[in-house]
């Protein structure tokens, strides 16, 4: 049969939804719910290739790895949104500069 394809990957872990609205990917799950749209959990070393956005949550520590691959993500002409600290390295400095 056929599969729905979301075009949205938030990286993060659906367990982190939290019950009751506590978990620390709840803003994200409600504002997309709420603009209707869908997505998918994908943990921060899994595979973002295929999607047209991508979501990094301000709760997720971008490591070297996951830098790498949203630098060549966005450099493929994807769209990258990154909430919070998770656009900022250790230093404070924008991440992907």
């Amino acid at each position: 049969g056929a599969q729905v394809q979301a075009d949205i990957a938030v990286i993060g872990n659906v367990k982190d939804t939290g019950q009751g609205g506590a978990g620390t990917n709840v803003g994200v799950v409600h504002a997309l719910q709420q603009l209707r749209q869908q997505f998918v959990f994908v943990a921060p070393t899994g595979s973002i290739k295929g999607y047209k956005l991508v979501i990094v949550p301000e709760t997720i520590a971008v490591d070297d790895a996951l830098r790498r691959k949203l630098r060549a993500f966005v450099k493929a002409g994807r769209a990258l949104l990154l909430a919070g600290n998770a656009g900022l390295d250790a230093a404070g400095k924008p991440l992907l500069m």
